[in-house]
């Protein structure tokens, strides 16, 4: 018997807004993605409401109990200075 498909929750922080019918949310696409990429980018709003995107290396670890990491590496420092 096939085990059910492990899906992230939807959320409005995470939910895909153009082109939906491109959008996956099931773990094994996600992790298969983000294995593949060579870098992946942080995008998020600053305390002024500035839009920020930084680069970094990310890194995938799924646990025997189910468990998903995602491990992001980066200069942040460079974003919060300013």
């Amino acid at each position: 018997m096939a085990s059910p498909a492990r899906e992230f929750e939807q959320t409005q922080l995470n939910k895909v807004h153009r082109h939906k019918e491109r959008a996956r949310y099931d773990v094994d696409t996600v992790g298969a993605i983000v294995k593949e990429a060579k870098v992946a980018h942080l995008a998020f709003v600053d305390d002024v409401g500035r839009p920020q995107c930084v680069p970094m290396l990310a890194a995938w670890e799924e646990r025997d109990d189910g468990d998903v990491f995602l491990y992001l590496h980066g200069a942040f420092h460079v974003i919060f200075q300013r």
